[in-house]
């Protein structure tokens, strides 16, 4: 399946105006996509106090 970038910032952000910056970074970039699981190796730390609050999605879901 082919998405072009028209179709794309179009479900993204809701409009195709290429003023808009982030809009205007896509057209721009060259025409590719990036897609596939993600494998994380180690976690970020930022050490500035809000580590604890930066939690993974499986996380969350055992404290709700």
């Amino acid at each position: 399946m082919k998405i072009v970038k028209e179709e794309r910032v179009a479900r993204q952000f809701g409009t195709t105006n290429k003023d808009h910056p982030c809009i205007k970074l896509i057209y721009e970039s060259g025409d590719w996509l990036v897609g596939g699981d993600l494998e994380v190796l180690k976690r970020v730390r930022w050490n500035d106090g809000l580590d604890q609050y930066r939690l993974t999605p499986n996380e969350l879901r055992k404290k709700i």
